[in-house]
């Protein structure tokens, strides 16, 4: 439709007491698909989309969204962090600023804490104090724990551990 005669017929259109729906105003107007996408034409249809066709359109948006957004969220996603990371973390949180500290003293304070990165582990599994000493072994790893062996009352040697220079 020329613009000559687009403007006659949406002139009419104000004139009349007619009510437009948007699949007669697409058809009355003679809207391309290029001139709807361009306009960004919400208002109203393409000329000549039936129902049918609006479903598929909107259906075909809606799942190229989706896409996108699963899209964009692996893209940003951050790394998860390891179990054992986690778990110095909580060391860290329960230690204190200065000083050494052994590690019975810390598996103590993390159950008395119920730090939820030891939180499937407990004493009666027995799995609490080789989680502990994974995650030292991690933490002086990563710089973010020290230890050292000092003499022990049961055993020839005791570990005690304090924060290292990256915490």
């Amino acid at each position: 439709m020329p613009p000559a005669d687009r403007a006659e017929a949406i002139e009419i259109g104000f004139r009349s007491p007619r009510f437009w729906t948007p699949l007669a105003l697409g058809n009355d107007l003679n809207v391309t698909e290029a001139e709807h996408a361009k306009a960004r034409i919400k208002t109203f249809r393409v000329a000549g989309m039936t129902d049918a066709d609006m479903k598929a359109k909107r259906k075909a948006n809606d799942a190229a969204q989706k896409r996108e957004k699963r899209l964009q969220e692996r893209l940003e996603a951050k790394p998860t962090a390891s179990r054992p990371a986690l778990r110095v973390d909580a060391i860290l949180n329960v230690l204190p600023k200065d000083g050494w500290w052994n590690v019975g003293a810390i598996i103590s304070q993390l159950e008395r804490s119920k730090a939820i990165a030891f939180g499937t582990l407990d004493k009666e599994t027995g799995s609490l104090r080789p989680a502990v000493h994974r995650a030292i072994k991690h933490g002086v790893k990563g710089g973010r724990l020290q230890t050292r062996m000092v003499p022990g009352s049961k055993m020839s040697e005791a570990m005690e551990i304090r924060r290292g220079p990256c915490a």
